[in-house]
This record gives structure tokens, sequence and C-alpha cells, in this order.
């Protein structure tokens, strides 16, 4: 398991059957919004709000998509 902070580090590695992935991943998504929202003064940003729906998803179960994945990579790399 690579030790990177960024989202695309766990992509390769990214395994369904193994809880603790998600968790990580989830944990990301969070930091991601939680950054986005604290450097956006628009609540109603589009990426903000897809982030958000993610997250809402994963909460109810949904496991994010490679595609997922590359999204919000590209949105971390624009909002760090």
């Amino acid at each position: 398991m690579p030790s990177g902070k960024r989202l695309v580090d766990v992509l390769d590695s990214f395994d369904v059957a193994g809880g603790g992935e998600l968790g990580k991943i989830y944990d990301k998504f969070v930091s991601l919004y939680e950054m986005m929202e604290s450097t956006n003064p628009n609540i109603d940003d589009p990426e903000l709000r897809w982030v958000e729906h993610i997250i809402e998803k994963m909460e109810d179960g949904y496991i994010p998509t490679k595609n997922n994945l590359l999204q919000a990579n590209l949105y971390w790399k624009k909002w760090k």
C-alpha cells in the first residue's frame, strides 16, 4: 500500500473487499470537501456539490468508481 496522501495513491491498490481502503478513501473525500469549502466562497459550486454528493452516497454504502477517484484527484490538485 502506498503511503502517499493523494487519492491517486490508492487507485492501484484499491480493493473493494478490503474495508480499510474504503474508510481511507471516505476520509480523503471528507478532507477534500473541507478544503474546498474553506477556500471557495460559493457554496453552490458544482464541484463542491459533486464531492458532497459522493460523500452522501458513500455513507449509504456506495463504492466510488475509479473515475470518481480520478475526478476527485483533479479537484484535489485544483483546490489544494
